[in-house]
């Protein structure tokens, strides 16, 4: 109806325009105002296009902002599903196939992070730099820091050792699967075996600009100084069995191959030698007797054989007793310092022996003269039994291996005195069927105390 008034309006004007001007002027006239005319008549078409396209246009923009933003629900907007139904479908195909990868991308993640926390093991993810891309918790307990403080650091920065930065870059050069051991000096040294991968994932056909891409190297590191203490333990275990029970076999054999000699022809020497035969072979019996008890504790799986409540003053006595006739020949005094009642939970002969074996040791390494005393109590939700003496005491740098089987201080006194090198060992394996254990404070030179703790 716009374009009819326009041209009705034309037509008025050009009439006028030829009844008042000459032809040129008027012919000029009327081509001038049809090009304004028609530049109005397309400037009108291409506005109302302009504006039928302008809102479609913006709705793909908002809908590109959303996907940007994570919200790939596209079906409700604009009206595109009716104006431009192919495109709307598109889309909306488009945003629900990204909104299931991003649900597979962040299910993925929350696994992986889930796996990396949930890890003994040290995970130390590298680039090609060797600078760190990402750890968990116990790669940054091992180096001391934050996970988020390790991030982007050098790895020789975060751990100063140049076997682990050789073995990192010699993964990474060789592009393959590694394994070693090293060790990590220190206060406490460690041992850590380490098995270090090559991630190649380069980001697109060509390599980015500087030679920086997506290779990743990963470090797994894994604690095996217990293991390694373990394997020391057995082979001085088995060493210090072979050689306690070939020292009194070794013994026996001698007499005996002297006796039938012509040794036996002689009865006093022949009573000698049965002698220290006889004394050889107590020896070995309390060996063997030990180690099967230290056999019985390991295969009870912290299961006592039998518990039930009795009097602690009662087994205090009870042990000194037995040691009494040892303490009196070698001057030593024994004194339970508190007889007032208390009781305690558990198997009472495994208490009694594992304080006997504390008691026999005390009366063993104590100077003549000297005292030993025996004391019980409640400590919080503990029973406490403590076990002093005056003796030689114990170097400090010996404290942390007396509870191994068959290590001894002083070897020689040790054998000397008839000891096993078990009774400690039987000890500790007594307090923890017991769900406790046994502590050690010593004093070169002046005494040592022994305490057992179990749970009330």
């Amino acid at each position: 109806m716009g374009v009819t008034f326009l041209l009705a309006a034309v037509a008025v004007v050009a009439t006028i325009i030829l009844s008042h001007f000459s032809e040129f002027r008027a012919s000029l006239l009327i081509v001038l105002i049809s090009i304004v005319l028609s530049a109005g008549i397309s400037s009108i078409f291409l506005w109302r296009v302009v504006r039928r396209f302008e809102i479609p246009l913006r709705g793909i923009h908002d809908i590109a902002t959303r996907f940007a933003e994570g919200n790939f629900e596209v079906s409700p907007y604009l009206g595109l599903d009716f104006r431009f139904p192919e495109i709307a479908d598109a889309l909306a195909r488009m945003g629900e196939g990204l909104k299931g990868k991003m649900e597979i991308l962040t299910r993925q993640r929350n696994e992986q992070k889930a796996i990396l926390l949930g890890m003994v093991e040290a995970v130390i993810v590298l680039n090609p730099s060797l600078e760190v891309v990402e750890v968990n918790p116990a790669a940054a307990d091992l180096m001391g820091v934050r996970p988020d403080q390790a991030k982007g650091r050098s790895l020789i920065d975060l751990i100063r050792n140049p076997d682990l930065h050789t073995f990192a870059r010699a993964t990474l050069e060789s592009r393959e699967t590694r394994e070693a051991e090293i060790l990590l000096s220190g206060d406490r040294p460690r041992y850590l075996q380490i098995h270090g991968s090559f991630i190649h994932r380069q980001a697109g056909p060509h390599p980015p600009l500087g030679g920086d891409s997506t290779d990743r190297l990963v470090l797994v590191l894994h604690d095996i100084t217990d293991l390694k203490n373990l394997e020391r333990i057995r082979k001085d275990f088995v060493a210090n069995v072979s050689h306690e029970l070939k020292t009194p076999i070794t013994s026996i054999k001698g007499f005996i191959e002297t006796l039938k000699d012509g040794a036996v022809a002689e009865p006093a020497t022949a009573a000698r030698f049965l002698d220290i035969i006889e004394k050889q072979t107590e020896r070995m019996e309390a060996i063997i007797e030990d180690l099967l008890s230290l056999s019985r504790l390991e295969q009870s799986d912290g299961r006592l054989p039998s518990s039930a409540q009795f009097e602690l003053q009662q087994v205090l006595l009870s042990a000194a007793e037995l040691v009494a006739d040892s303490a009196a020949k070698r001057g030593v005094k024994v004194v339970i310092d508190d007889d007032s009642p208390i009781f305690a939970s558990g198997n009472q002969s495994l208490i009694e022996q594992a304080i006997l074996n504390l008691l026999d040791n005390a009366v063993k390494f104590s100077r003549t003269g000297g005292c030993v005393h025996i004391d019980a109590g409640r400590e919080e939700d503990f029973i406490r039994i403590a076990v002093r003496d005056e003796g030689i005491g114990i170097p400090a740098k010996e404290l942390p291996r007396i509870f191994e089987r068959f290590y001894r201080v002083d070897r020689a006194r040790s054998r000397e005195l008839g000891g096993t090198g078990l009774g400690l060992a039987i000890v500790k394996h007594i307090a923890i069927a017991h769900g406790g254990e046994v502590l050690v404070e010593s004093t070169h030179g002046v005494g040592s105390t022994f305490i057992i703790r179990i749970p009330v």
